[in-house]
């Protein structure tokens, strides 16, 4: 069971690991950029408390001042940022906060190549938010070789997400890729004593082997552990094994496969042990503007309800720039969440779809016009079903520098 200081770690490690790839990148002074930004838009949401009786809709103002670094830096850049969200409401005003949302994060374009033989990719986010919805939207749309966080959503109230993972590569032979990740996600749902959720942790660990059977294609075998803990539950561990693939369709097509067997290790009087499906595939298609990416995944993962589910994940993104000034972008999530119980006693479905255009005013201005919708059903949660739709339309402003 986790204990306050497990529910308050702020994970030094990744912390350390974001601090050190900004100071360490080699000739900091070349390829270092700093984009201040701000966005203020104004929307209208159906049901501001993500409830399935009684909905109530209203406007809203947010303002949204972020910060984001740069470097180029190991072949790749290196990108840290945050920023908050504030909100005011105007006919639920006790909502209204100046910092609703806040989150930092830390990403790379593509894997540090360190050496000729290493490549490291980092990934760090903390999201602090009052609305499930909005820290979905933070965390859904994935990074390559991470897996996906839960996207149940539950009334209105603080929630806190840490993701932080470290995934290694290094090449033993010409031929033969060696590749090990860690990493750590934690999910703090504030006074979960009167929620059906509960503060969460998974810890993972990855170690995979790759053969070049030619330029364009490898295969091997992977090896996953995971160790799951909960506030007021037993703890459970699993372990997957299986095989993998990589294929580089051509220069603009890179295919990713995973597919294997979860052995599920717990406490009998609360999980049948035994062997579960699961794979993965991450499809990423760019072309100068366009960018389309697919993920698909089955696994046994532990929810925040407490337990172990079988979680399906079905996430797409397009965006593309049309012209010099315009632009679109379409994406959503499709994700299942249910109980190994036998009949199920949760069993959650949750959809999100989002559209947007963005008129592209000059270098450091442009007008965003988009809509948002979000469907869940559910049986064995207080939060049965829950509708939402929003329509956002603001003004974003934003400047790269270089500060020498």
């Amino acid at each position: 069971m986790m204990n306050g200081n497990q529910r308050n770690s702020r994970f030094p490690i990744a912390i350390t690991i974001t601090v050190f790839f900004v100071l360490s990148a080699p000739s900091a002074a070349v390829g270092f950029q700093v984009s201040p930004s701000i966005a203020l838009v104004g929307s209208w949401d159906s049901n501001i408390f993500n409830t399935n009786t009684d909905e109530t809709s209203d406007y809203v103002f947010r303002a949204l001042p972020r910060i984001t670094f740069f470097q180029d830096a190991y072949q790749s850049t290196i990108q840290v940022g945050g920023g908050i969200q504030s909100e005011w409401y105007a006919d639920n005003s006790d909502l209204n906060k100046l910092v609703a949302t806040s989150d930092v994060y830390l990403t790379v374009e593509d894997p540090l190549l360190l050496t000729p033989r290493l490549t490291l990719r980092p990934y760090f986010r903390f999201v602090n938010s009052d609305d499930p919805v909005r820290r979905n939207e933070l965390t859904q749309f994935f990074v390559p070789g991470i897996p996906p966080s839960e996207a149940v959503i539950t009334a209105r109230g603080k929630e806190k997400e840490y993701r932080g993972y470290l995934l290694m590569g290094y090449r033993v032979t010409p031929k033969v890729d060696l590749l090990v990740g860690g990493g750590v996600t934690q999910l703090d749902v504030g006074d979960s004593t009167t929620s059906d959720s509960q503060d969460s942790r998974r810890v993972t660990g990855d170690t995979s082997f790759l053969y070049s059977l030619t330029p364009r294609f490898s295969s091997g075998v992977f090896y996953n552990a995971g160790f799951n803990t909960w506030e007021r539950d037993p703890n459970t561990d699993t372990h997957t094994v299986g095989l993998q693939g990589r294929y580089r369709l051509s220069e603009l097509y890179t295919l990713i496969l995973r597919g294997g067997a979860t052995f599920l290790d717990g406490p009998a009087t609360v999980v049948n042990d035994g062997w579960y499906p699961y794979g993965r595939l991450d499809l990423r298609y760019q072309r100068q503007y366009f960018v389309f990416l697919l993920r698909g995944s089955y696994e046994l993962v532990g929810g925040s309800i407490g337990q172990m589910v079988k979680r399906g994940n079905v996430v797409v993104r397009m965006e593309n720039r049309i012209s010099e000034k315009w632009s679109w972008h379409l994406r959503g999530y499709y994700q299942t969440n249910v109980s190994l119980d036998n009949p199920a006693t949760v069993d959650v479905d949750t959809i999100y779809g989002a559209g947007g255009i963005e008129y592209h005013a000059n270098e450091w201005a442009s007008v965003l016009l988009r809509g948002d919708i979000v469907r869940q059903s559910s049986s064995g949660l207080d939060e049965n079903d829950v509708d939402r739709e929003s329509v956002f339309l603001g003004v974003s402003l934003s400047k790269p520098y270089k500060p020498y």
